[in-house]
């Protein structure tokens, strides 16, 4: 899978990753609601084996330590854009280290009720199924950052 991670990142847009078996993933053309897949970024910080503190510049959906993938509170804490790697897996001098983010610039979510997440990117738009409000992604720092959009 890492494979595919890294060869997505070098992708041209557009592309995204499929699940085609148990264990297997491919590459596909993204398409639809305004999706743009995902983008990576290196995240700053001194990789030296005792830092376990990064900031990034978009709210991850994972990252990657030498070819492992980690989730917010499973490998990493994450307040505001500040990334804070466990303790039993922090990266030493020579590792790699990435962030993966969405790189959508729009697109629709839905769920029942209001946004209780923390938004990935700007200008996503959730509609609440059960009210049919509408709302909008002004920050990616919290869920205080969905905006109500009135009178829609």
């Amino acid at each position: 899978m890492i494979a595919n991670l890294l060869a997505l990142a070098n992708s041209p847009a557009g592309q995204a990753i499929a699940k085609t078996g148990p264990t297997t993933f491919s590459n596909v053309t993204a398409g639809g609601g305004g999706s743009g897949g995902f983008a990576f970024e290196t995240p700053s910080g001194t990789i030296d084996g005792n830092n376990a503190t990064f900031t990034v510049t978009h709210v991850p959906a994972f990252i990657v330590i030498n070819s492992n993938l980690y989730f917010q509170n499973n490998g990493y804490t994450l307040s505001g854009l500040t990334l804070t790697i466990d303790s039993s897996i922090i990266p030493i001098s020579g590792s790699f280290l990435q962030s993966c983010y969405g790189a959508t610039t729009g697109g629709t979510l839905s769920g029942a009720g209001a946004p209780a997440t923390t938004p990935t990117s700007l200008g996503v738009i959730y509609i609440d199924t059960n009210t049919k409000n509408v709302y909008i992604s002004a920050g990616v720092s919290s869920s205080a950052d969905w905006r109500l959009i009135p009178n829609y």
